[in-house]
């Protein structure tokens, strides 16, 4: 069987694909925390712009919006293991669209212990 460059693209994406929940101390959020389910790329090269434009999604370091998650994580589907982060993968998948942002300490303490119930881990 012969791979189409198209689905050549996605293997190299799915290698170079990163993931995780980003949990960050920040000024720039009033709650003082980004918490959120993010996909990225250390790098990119032309058979990861193809598949990103294939897919219909905007070539970008990272992503963090749950529908751009969604197809990514949609086209990859089946390609996980290939990521060096494929726990990591599996975390985005489990959480994307099921946590917000928190913007009040109440909301970080929520959405933590969310994050315990849907990845089964004690934060």
């Amino acid at each position: 069987m012969e791979l189409t460059p198209e689905i050549k693209d996605l293997i190299v994406m799915a290698t170079n694909l990163r993931g995780g929940v980003k949990c960050q101390i920040t000024k720039e959020i009033s709650c003082g925390y980004i918490i959120r389910p993010e996909l990225w790329f250390n790098r990119t090269n032309e058979s990861i712009l193809r598949a990103l434009h294939n897919i219909g999604v905007e070539a970008r370091g990272s992503y963090s919006k749950p529908d751009e998650i969604s197809l990514l994580l949609e086209a990859i589907d089946g390609l996980e293991d290939l990521s060096p982060t494929a726990y990591g993968i599996e975390m985005v998948r489990a959480t994307n669209g099921e946590i917000i942002q928190p913007t009040t300490h109440d909301e970080v303490v929520a959405t933590i212990s969310r994050l315990e119930q849907l990845l089964g881990v004690r934060c």
